[in-house]
């Protein structure tokens, strides 16, 4: 009976793992892809810094301005999953990106 219970529980913790948050190399994947649909290019780097209480001041102004630009709340605390991600292209421009609760925002190209 404990194995069975064990089992159970294992499939369980599984399926969260499997449908879960995403990782962070997902993340930089799939920012990675929507700065190559939309721009072209290399990606030769990356970083990637999740918003919590230790981030940068530049980077949360960074993260408020992209959102504001597209029209979305820019008070950060309102996301549940947050991330700033730098790209850099072949030509050793970096660019921000951003991932909010499942989805990735580019900056306008102003």
């Amino acid at each position: 009976m404990r194995e069975k219970g064990f089992l159970v529980l294992l499939v369980i913790l599984m399926l969260f793992t499997v449908t879960g948050c995403n990782s962070k190399k997902e993340i930089v994947k799939d920012a990675t892809s929507a700065y190559l649909d939309e721009y072209g290019g290399e990606v030769t780097d990356s970083k990637i810094d999740k918003y919590d209480g230790s981030m940068p001041e530049n980077h949360i102004i960074m993260i408020s301005y992209i959102l504001n630009s597209k029209d979305m709340e820019y008070e950060l605390d309102e996301y549940k999953d947050l991330y700033l991600i730098f790209l850099t292209n072949e030509k050793g421009e970096e660019r921000a990106v951003v991932y909010v609760d499942g989805e990735i925002i580019l900056p306008d190209d102003n």
